[in-house]
């Protein structure tokens, strides 16, 4: 019934909230195609359809899994695939095929993706098709001024900024190949080029991985999450 009625309410509206990792992304005056599409796709969920009848509302696409750091978990370090970037042409053509229809993009995996040097242009070229979109860092890559700038111009709607420790010691036992300062430095310019330019995006999602090195430090990231002013911190 809440489904029902969520379908009903966004048919009359053109107006539609979608939850993803905690966050809510909000969609006003959608084109009847996207709307038409995601009511498909919901109505074939509840009956239980065994095919599609609908393109995809959401997309996760990896822009590589090439990383600068060797976090000890990650398949980045634990498999032995082959690596590689996606290329901007092969992901024009994914999302003239799709874009129209899609509602949000999931737009990281294993790797980094500010290591794709097409990546701001990605962003840029989905957001021109409204398509709301959340990524993942490590942090490494912000304290360039111009980069921060370039991030901000893409139009990025989230971006999940992964810290797991208050200091220097703690952090890099996890994030290994890490520098603590660096990052840290790197999400303070973001968030003061945010403030300098008048503008609310991307909201930062500042993430810590929770692990029995850390724990100890939770209150200590909040207090720090509040401090520098970040949009959400999830833990």
């Amino acid at each position: 019934m809440e489904k029902i009625l969520k379908a009903i309410k966004a048919l009359f509206t053109r107006r539609l909230v979608i939850t993803f990792d905690k966050v809510d992304f909000t969609y006003t005056h959608l084109s009847w195609k996207r709307l038409r599409n995601w009511l498909l796709a919901e109505l074939s969920y509840v009956m239980k359809s065994d095919r599609a009848w609908a393109y995809p509302t959401h997309l996760q696409v990896e822009p590589t899994n090439i990383c600068n750091l060797r976090c000890p978990l990650c398949h980045v370090v634990t498999d032995n695939k082959p690596r590689g970037f996606l290329n901007f042409n092969d992901f024009k053509k994914l999302i003239d095929e799709v874009g129209d229809y899609l509602l949000f993009l999931h737009f990281w995996g294993w790797g980094e993706p500010f290591l794709n040097k097409d990546f701001f242009s990605m962003i840029r070229f989905a957001k021109d098709k409204a398509i709301k979109i959340i990524t993942s860092t490590n942090g490494h890559f912000f304290e360039n001024e111009e980069n921060v700038d370039r991030l901000i111009d893409s139009g990025l709607d989230v971006l999940v900024f992964a810290m797991d420790g208050v200091d220097k010691e703690t952090y890099e036992k996890y994030r290994q190949n890490g520098d603590f300062d660096k990052a840290l430095r790197g999400l303070q310019l973001l968030l003061r080029r945010r403030e300098e330019r008048g503008v609310s995006l991307p909201r930062i999602n500042l993430r810590m991985l929770v692990t029995r090195d850390n724990e100890h430090q939770v209150s200590q990231m909040r207090d720090l999450a509040q401090k520098i002013g970040v949009d959400i911190l999830t833990l």
